[in-house]
């Protein structure tokens, strides 16, 4: 009786030995669905040479995804004995949005994922918030609306403007006011959860029919009425 009682526990610890220490099961191989960054790249190749038994895929995709805010969507899945198929979603920035001196990438989503040094490096819009909110990397600041709706008056502000431009983009008390900053110097002021045809159509009849009129600011944030100074 206890020659098998041996030989059963010299079996079990052979087994154990062989799936959590050996190096049968390590990470060799690591398939992505979607080619990532070179950043989000670097760190999931360090999965290499872990044992794909203890690996826990959906615990370590919640932590990368708080500790890489640049991670929207991360799903890591085991192919046995040494094989992960990795799919990544990665944020895309559409803004950078400036406040307290720092500069930081924003997602269509409205989150800030990146600090960088140089906002001038960037293509596109800044939006300069006024009040100069502090932010947190993985942030959620503002909506996918607010977003999308800042997109749609850089496109159609300027043919609404005789020719002038969009000098920058301002938040300042609340993210539902924007004001744009022409190059002319003119602030013009939008409720972004107001109509947003309405409010340009008031834009372009100001500018058609009192533009002389205007010096500092054009207010349309109220429907179907327009401040000017």
């Amino acid at each position: 009786k206890v020659l098998p009682l041996v030989i059963l526990l010299l079996a079990l610890s052979y087994m154990s030995w062989w799936l959590l220490l050996s190096s049968y099961f390590d990470v060799t191989k690591i398939e992505y669905l979607q080619e990532p960054s070179e950043r989000i790249k670097e760190r999931i190749e360090q999965l290499k040479g872990r044992n794909i038994i203890t690996l826990r895929p959906s615990k370590l995709a919640s932590q990368w995804e708080i500790e890489q805010p640049s991670i929207k969507a991360l799903r890591i899945y085991r192919g046995l004995p040494h094989a992960l198929k990795v799919a990544v979603e990665e944020r895309s920035k559409v803004f950078v949005w400036q406040t307290q001196g720092k500069s930081y990438l924003l997602d269509a989503s409205g989150v800030v994922f990146q600090e960088v040094l140089n906002a001038s490096d960037q293509s596109g819009f800044a939006i300069i918030d006024d009040g100069n909110v502090p932010v947190q990397l993985g942030q959620k600041i503002t909506s996918d609306a607010f977003v999308k709706t800042i997109q749609e008056i850089i496109d159609k502000l300027p043919a609404n403007i005789n020719g002038e431009t969009i000098a920058s983009v301002h938040v300042s008390e609340t993210i539902f006011n924007l004001a744009i900053l022409t190059n002319q110097n003119i602030k013009i002021l939008f409720d972004t959860t107001q109509p947003l045809d309405l409010q340009l159509e008031a834009v372009k009849k100001i500018y058609a029919e009192n533009r002389g009129d205007v010096h500092e600011y054009l207010d349309v944030r109220v429907l179907g009425k327009a401040y000017l100074k």
